[in-house]
């Protein structure tokens, strides 16, 4: 699969949630070549959801996770919510952000209360870069 763009990396990515992916990580004939550090497991707090997604190693989720895929270390924090997007490692997601549609970057901090990205497919697919600030 070609990767080559914005749209064409989320919608690769996204198809992984699907009930029958074209790309199935699950399938023990396919090789799969990843970082092999040892880390803890995710955890979902008492306060955290998450539904038909992929948490990698060390997320630690305390909010509200729907249709997405958190990379290694992601921390989303209690009222935060995050949907239809691909956070990747050392992101966190501060108390009462709104992630949706968007792919953030390596330990991007998305600040308390603020809305990134939106639902509307018409639009852009949000995007910030590594090592960034995302504030109101």
């Amino acid at each position: 699969q070609d990767v080559g763009t914005i749209d064409s990396y989320y919608n690769t990515m996204m198809d992984l949630l699907k009930d029958e992916p074209d790309f199935n990580i699950y399938d023990t004939a396919t090789k799969i070549y990843s970082n092999p550090k040892l880390m803890p497991p995710h955890f979902i707090g008492e306060t955290g959801s998450a539904e038909n997604s992929l948490l990698c190693n060390g997320c630690m989720i305390y909010g509200k996770v729907k249709n997405s895929i958190l990379a290694t270390n992601v921390y989303v924090e209690k009222d935060a919510k995050v949907i239809d997007s691909i956070l990747l490692p050392g992101c966190h997601i501060k108390k009462g952000a709104k992630v949706t549609r968007a792919i953030v970057g390596e330990n991007t901090i998305i600040e308390s209360n603020v809305a990134f990205g939106s639902s509307d497919k018409n639009e852009e697919i949000a995007l910030v870069g590594d090592n960034d600030i995302v504030k109101k």
